[in-house]
């Protein structure tokens, strides 16, 4: 008999990719085990899946496809998200800085992290864990969901995921259970929610250094870039390049007196035919000294912006360059929300559930972008979503035109068996059966002869 869970693994390249990264051995660190039924390794599997083929986990499980893959129902799933004492960033963590490891040996250019955030929407939501009212920069309007903060890692070419906290605001619409172990990975995630976010930020990156990923440069928006929250990334070694608020209430020392942006502005020569202004050297209310880089505002070149530098021996040319890096985070957002339906895929009620989607998301970015390393083609990670969609349609007729043709190639022990031909002769029907299989193959269209030869060297166990 064919185990379904199985051949599933073994056919599907992003499962691969998982397992390169040794996610089966991550999960039992992380405290990820069932005591019966369906392996925890497979209902991880058909969690990380589900996107590519199905809306959410009920249509899943009811198609007949998607049984057959699971071997489950859809409450296996829920109770898995659901369960408070499974520490799912810990597993991001390990995933993400195995992946960076296998990415080290080609890193050519700086190694950067990105701190920045996302609003997660439940418009339609009400009896939702810590749901808030948060403001959405993007939008300009408060809306009812999350804020996701996410650390990332970058060398310019791979931005990988590392780890995420869920934060909800001072306008909280439904409370938190009160029945919960405060020992548990839950709770504390409950906890964490009400913190600040450079409070979480300063603690996300201590977690991503003590893993043991190498950066130079913390990159982030000009929400994160304030004096205080520089002051405390300085203090764990790291450069911080950021863009500043042109803010009438910010100020910087400059030769003993303080101005702001605005008023800096003056001490810089004009330079004709340069989209870089200049740069000064300040000081922050801290202490910290940063080097300013003026730039020429392309939306509206009468205007200019600012980017922060803490490391002086920078050019000007580089500290934008570097800042350039920052941008790959909104790709990674994009690609969350867009093809990995980091808003509309969670249901639940439980901020178990809310952590456990977005760390799902999180999971699947990094194992999409060990596929885009591997393969030869510089795709964009849209385009390895397409691929890794339409091989995972094609894997249960690939299954059953496999095991039709272990049907045949055990044909001539099953007749000896029933008596119906002589002992001694099931070399001869044996070869008659291959000839026949060789004969239908030389038959086929050229297309059938690639896809079968796409899943030759995957057995079926």
């Amino acid at each position: 008999m064919i185990n379904q869970n199985s051949s599933f693994v073994s056919n599907n390249s992003f499962c691969k990719a998982l397992k390169d990264l040794c996610l089966g051995r991550y999960l039992t660190v992380c405290g990820f085990n069932k005591k019966r039924g369906v392996p925890i390794l497979f209902v991880i599997y058909g969690l990380l899946t589900t996107v590519f083929n199905y809306s959410n986990l009920y249509q899943k499980t009811q198609s007949k496809k998607g049984f057959a893959q699971c071997n489950c129902t859809d409450q296996v799933f829920y109770d898995v998200t659901s369960n408070p004492k499974l520490n799912w960033r810990k597993l991001c963590l390990l995933l993400a800085t195995k992946l960076i490891e296998k990415l080290s040996p080609t890193m050519t250019s700086e190694k950067c992290f990105i701190l920045d955030d996302t609003v997660i929407e439940r418009p339609r939501s009400k009896n939702v864990e810590l749901l808030s009212r948060t403001y959405d920069h993007v939008f300009h309007r408060h809306v009812k969901g999350f804020t996701n903060l996410l650390l990332a890692w970058t060398d310019g070419f791979s931005t990988v995921p590392v780890v995420n906290a869920i934060v909800a605001t001072s306008h909280i619409l439904c409370p938190e259970r009160s029945n919960l172990d405060h020992r548990t990975h839950g709770a504390k995630r409950r906890k964490e929610a009400r913190e600040k976010k450079t409070v979480l930020a300063i603690k996300l990156l201590k977690e991503a250094l003590n893993a043991g990923i190498i950066a130079s440069y913390v990159l982030m928006d000009s929400w994160f870039t304030e004096a205080p929250f520089i002051s405390e990334i300085r203090k764990l070694n790291l450069h911080v390049i950021g863009m500043l608020k042109l803010s009438s209430k910010r100020f910087y020392e400059y030769e003993g007196k303080y101005y702001t942006l605005h008023q800096l502005r003056k001490f810089i020569k004009a330079q004709l035919r340069s989209n870089i202004l200049g740069s000064l050297t300040v000081k922050l209310k801290t202490g910290i000294k940063a080097k300013l880089v003026y730039v020429v505002n392309y939306s509206n070149r009468k205007e200019f912006l600012v980017i922060l530098s803490t490391d002086l021996a920078l050019s000007n040319e580089e500290i934008i360059r570097i800042y350039g890096k920052r941008f790959n985070i909104e790709h990674v957002f994009k690609c969350m929300k867009h093809h990995l339906k980091l808003e509309k895929e969670n249901q639940g009620r439980s901020f178990d559930t809310t952590i456990a989607f977005s760390s799902l998301s999180i999971i699947r970015v990094i194992g999409l972008e060990w596929l885009r390393r591997t393969s030869n083609d510089p795709a964009t990670m849209g385009t390895i979503f397409s691929d890794v969609k339409d091989a995972l349609e094609d894997l249960p007729f690939c299954v059953a035109l496999k095991t039709l043709l272990q049907r045949f190639s055990s044909l001539s022990q099953t007749l000896i068996n029933a008596g119906v031909i002589k002992r001694g002769c099931e070399t001869q029907v044996q070869e008659i059966i291959n000839a026949e299989i060789e004969a239908w193959t030389n038959a086929m269209s050229n297309f059938i002869k690639d896809f079968c030869k796409r899943f030759e060297d995957t057995p079926i166990t």
